[in-house]
């Protein structure tokens, strides 16, 4: 996958997106954050998350749905856009398969509330009746 030819918006009515980033030295939160993901693979699977881990200008890709497609770059400035607030040393966002941010957080998410924030969603609900 050629990172400079993706971004966020083409993953619009396709995957719901995680985004984890930290722009500090300091990667207790990041760290912490991803290994509350550890273990979960199905259901974020199933839930048609793709993560963005972001250390600064170094990305990490994950697509669940994909069985895990990984990749690691450098990204360009813009390729963020509005998700990422250089000023916060750590946070999360979760983008919506509408595009739309969900959830835009400074601490640590864990499974529980990710997993309650997207069931609680429409097109989840349909999903789950489906």
């Amino acid at each position: 996958m050629n990172l400079h030819a993706q971004n966020i918006a083409d993953l619009r009515w396709k995957n719901r997106v995680l985004i984890v980033h930290t722009n500090g030295d300091s990667a207790v939160k990041f760290t912490q954050q991803l290994r509350e993901f550890e273990g979960a693979d199905s259901e974020l699977k199933e839930r048609k998350l793709v993560l963005y881990a972001i250390k600064k200008d170094q990305l990490s890709f994950t697509s669940y749905p994909d069985g895990k497609s990984n990749y690691e770059a450098e990204i360009p400035p813009d390729f963020l856009g509005n998700y990422r607030n250089p000023k916060e040393d750590f946070e999360v966002h979760l983008i919506g398969l509408d595009g739309v941010i969900k959830l835009r957080e400074k601490n640590i998410v864990t499974l529980e509330k990710l997993f309650a924030i997207i069931d609680a969603m429409p097109m989840r609900r349909n999903e789950i009746k489906n």
